[in-house]
């Protein structure tokens, strides 16, 4: 049996609340995980190997358009179209993986309706269940990806090996953000479609399939302003061209990325007393 949720704690106690949670609830959080992962797929004939068929079919779409109709290339590669198909597929793998735990967090508690009305239950988990299936998938596909990588461009530089680090601030802002998305699409149902509508303007503001350097005026500072655009960037710079960002920068992104993985945690903690009763 588990306990009920404590009250909002103060906001100098936030981070340690959402850590305690977290870890008081780590092994059933493990398990929801394996069980969404699995409950996905099953029944189908290719099970776990739709997570990789899909994002290479769409690659395989997305080097037709970009290389054979718009003849594009990104700047400081070798100008090869396996270098170009590696860095495409990077960043689509870090997209998808925002963009399928955005767009389940507004209705992931109605799909756990029986967890929010029948029993007493730390629902503060159930975000995290979407935030760990999407970043299985991700794995998964990183998987391939770095197998493709040896295969096609041979051994990567060293910064490739502090990736997982430039990564971390992205966990704690998609956290917060799949926590307040949670909590606000339990009393907006419009939101699930919002949400799906921003993701795939996003797409094309993100520098996915190219470069920021090729994009000028205010294009490019639109292209700035997008969250994922550091990221994008960071982790190609690693992966490809062993470049890694300032130290100064990282620490910021990362204080910046707690601070809203606290303040999701917040809001999710401040609406879940009326969550029984709408859902």
């Amino acid at each position: 049996m588990f306990e009920p949720a404590p009250d909002l704690p103060r906001p100098h106690a936030l981070a340690p609340a959402m850590v305690a949670a977290v870890w008081r609830n780590r092994t059933l959080l493990g398990r929801l995980i394996g069980r969404d992962v699995r409950s996905r797929y099953r029944g189908s004939v290719l099970g776990l190997a739709w997570t990789l068929a899909v994002p290479l079919a769409t690659l395989g779409v997305y080097l037709f358009v970009f290389l054979n109709v718009f003849s594009a290339r990104w700047d400081g590669g070798d100008g090869s179209s396996a270098q170009y198909a590696l860095i495409i597929f990077s960043g689509l793998i870090t997209f998808n993986c925002f963009a399928e735990c955005a767009g389940r967090a507004p209705g992931l508690l109605l799909e756990y309706a029986g967890y929010v009305k029948r029993v007493v239950f730390p629902l503060e988990i159930l975000p995290l269940v979407c935030l760990g299936a999407g970043f299985t998938h991700a794995a998964l596909a990183s998987v391939v990806f770095a197998l493709c990588y040896l295969v096609l461009l041979g051994p990567p530089p060293a910064t490739a090996l502090a990736v997982p680090l430039l990564v971390l601030p992205f966990v704690f802002a998609l956290a917060g953000l799949v926590w307040g998305l949670a909590a606000l699409g339990v009393y907006l149902r419009d939101l699930r479609h919002a949400v799906g509508v921003v993701t795939t303007l996003l797409l094309f503001v993100s520098p996915v399939f190219y470069p920021v350097s090729a994009v000028s005026g205010w294009g490019r500072t639109l292209i700035s302003l997008n969250p994922l655009t550091p990221l994008l960037e960071a982790v190609r710079q690693a992966l490809f061209f062993g470049h890694l960002p300032s130290l100064a920068g990282y620490l910021l992104a990362l204080a910046l990325s707690a601070v809203a993985a606290c303040l999701g945690f917040a809001l999710f903690q401040k609406a879940r007393q009326g969550f029984a009763d709408v859902v």
